[in-house]
C-alpha cells in the first residue's frame, strides 16, 4: 500500500493500461450500492477499488497515470492543491504536443454536483476539451506521500458505463454522459498508438519535473 511504502526520493509517474473492462470505484463509494454487480459478473467486467476518491471510472479504453510525490511535515492544504494543479498542468502540455491547442482544453475553476459517473461531471481542477472531460484526476494524501490518478479518455468504450450503475433516472443520464465525456481519437488525427501518447506525456513530465531534478519514470505496464 502507498501509505505503508518507504516514500520515495523522488516523484514516481507510472502509466499503465487495462487488459480488460474494469469499473474501478471511488474511495468513500459503496459498490453494493453504486454497482449492478451480478450485471457486471454476467458480462466479464471487473470491479476494483481506488485509493483515491471520485465516483466510477470504466477502463480499459483509457490510459491511466499514478504520480506518487514524497512530502514532508511542512506542506498544507494549499501546496496539496498546488501539487495537483502543476500535475494537470503537465497533462495539459501533453494535450499541445498532441495538437489539441489550449484554445480547446481548459482546467475547471469550480466543482458542482451531477449524479452519475465520473466523467459525468467535471470537478476543479479536472481538464476538459470543448467543454466535455477528458482527463479525470483525484488526489489522496497519506503521511509521507501523496498521490494523484488520473484516467486520460483515448476511446470510444464498447460498454456504457450507465447500464452498470443503480442511480436514478438512467435513461435521461444515459445520453448526457456519453455527451458528456471527449475522446483523444477524436481531436488527434494523424494515426497514433498507445505507445506513442504515452511517450508524449512522458516527455512533457520530463520537461516539468525533471527539471527540478530527479524522475523516476518506470513506463507503461
Amino acid at each position: 500500500m502507498i501509505g505503508e511504502m518507504e516514500p520515495p526520493s523522488c516523484p514516481i509517474v507510472r502509466f499503465y493500461t487495462w487488459n480488460r473492462a474494469t469499473i474501478s470505484y471511488g474511495l468513500n463509494q459503496n459498490p453494493l450500492k453504486r454497482l449492478r454487480i451480478e450485471k457486471c459478473l454476467r458480462d466479464g467486467i471487473e470491479i476494483v477499488a481506488r485509493p483515491t476518491g471520485g465516483r466510477e471510472i470504466l477502463h480499459g479504453w483509457d490510459l491511466c497515470c499514478s504520480v506518487i510525490r514524497p512530502i514532508d511535515e511542512r506542506r498544507s492544504g494549499v501546496d496539496f492543491k498546488d501539487l495537483f494543479g502543476r500535475t494537470n498542468e503537465v497533462f495539459r502540455q501533453g494535450l499541445n504536443r498532441l495538437g489539441i491547442t489550449s484554445e480547446h482544453h481548459s482546467v475547471s475553476r469550480k466543482c458542482g454536483f451531477r449524479n452519475g459517473p465520473c466523467f459525468r461531471q467535471i470537478d476543479r481542477g479536472e481538464i476538459s476539451v470543448s467543454g466535455r472531460k477528458i482527463i479525470a484526476s483525484a488526489q489522496r494524501i497519506y503521511d509521507r506521500t501523496v498521490l494523484q490518478q488520473s484516467s486520460i479518455s483515448i476511446e470510444k468504450p464498447d460498454y456504457d458505463i450507465m447500464d452498470y450503475l443503480q442511480i436514478g433516472k438512467e435513461t435521461e443520464l444515459k445520453g448526457e454522459t456519453v455527451n458528456s465525456v471527449a475522446y483523444l481519437e477524436e481531436y488527434v488525427r494523424e494515426t497514433f498508438s498507445m505507445s506513442g501518447i504515452v511517450e508524449v506525456f512522458r516527455y512533457a513530465f520530463e520537461m516539468e519535473m525533471g527539471k527540478a531534478g530527479k524522475l523516476n519514470l518506470p513506463g507503461i505496464f
